[in-house]
């Protein structure tokens, strides 16, 4: 069976696809800012091929020893790109987690080394969503937020970019938000230290998320 979808983002979308025989998942692991994911496509594309010394910063661990992430992306018709944060790590925008599993936690680098992050422009966030559209090729492109139940500022800031975004430019949009709010945050997130994360979702959440993506999205 042909895996005509590909998905690109963090756990909150990877998750509910899960092994689902129609979606492509990019082996390296997760993204989460629209930097990340235009790099992404380019590598999967073959465009972009990362330095052997960087593996280890860009890629999930057990994909870091690849030589090559370049997936066949001729049968796609669908791209579903979740994009949740603004937040990048120097201008070669390695992937946020395991940059800092690899260098702080993992290899205990000295602290005089830091690692630096900023938050990217709204003109850096709709270039990058202009390349990605770019870079589809014409196939159907879907934009997918992270939801903000918790009302936080900045993250209602980028969902209202982004919705603004897809409507200017006839991309579909995607913001959980309302099926949190439908189906009850207490079913769809796990408890870390009796809080609620709203960071990740349950088996009830992902399991919805699945429904809803493949009813709705695809």
């Amino acid at each position: 069976m042909d895996r005509n979808i590909c998905v690109l983002g963090s756990c909150r979308i990877n998750q509910p696809i899960g092994t689902d025989p129609h979606f492509l998942r990019f082996s390296g692991g997760y993204t989460h800012t629209s930097k990340r994911a235009l790099q992404t496509i380019s590598i999967m594309r073959g465009d972009l091929v990362v330095p052997d010394y960087l593996r280890k910063y860009v890629f999930k661990w057990k994909h870091s020893n690849k030589s090559d992430n370049r997936e066949d992306l001729s049968s796609i018709k669908k791209y579903i790109i979740e994009i949740s944060s603004v937040k990048n790590i120097y201008e070669i925008n390695t992937g946020l987690h395991f940059a800092i599993h690899f260098r702080i936690h993992r290899y205990k680098i000295s602290s005089d080394i830091e690692v630096e992050d900023y938050d990217e422009s709204p003109e850096q966030t709709i270039s990058n969503l202009n390349m990605i559209l770019n870079n589809v090729d014409g196939k159907d492109l879907c934009i997918v937020s992270h939801n903000n139940i918790a009302g936080i500022k900045k993250r209602e800031k980028l969902i209202n970019l982004l919705s603004g975004w897809c409507k200017e430019n006839d991309v579909s949009f995607f913001n959980p938000t309302l099926l949190i709010r439908m189906l009850g945050g207490d079913r769809c997130f796990q408890k870390r230290r009796d809080a609620i994360d709203t960071n990740h979702y349950t088996d009830f959440m992902k399991e919805s998320m699945k429904k809803f993506i493949l009813r709705y999205l695809v």
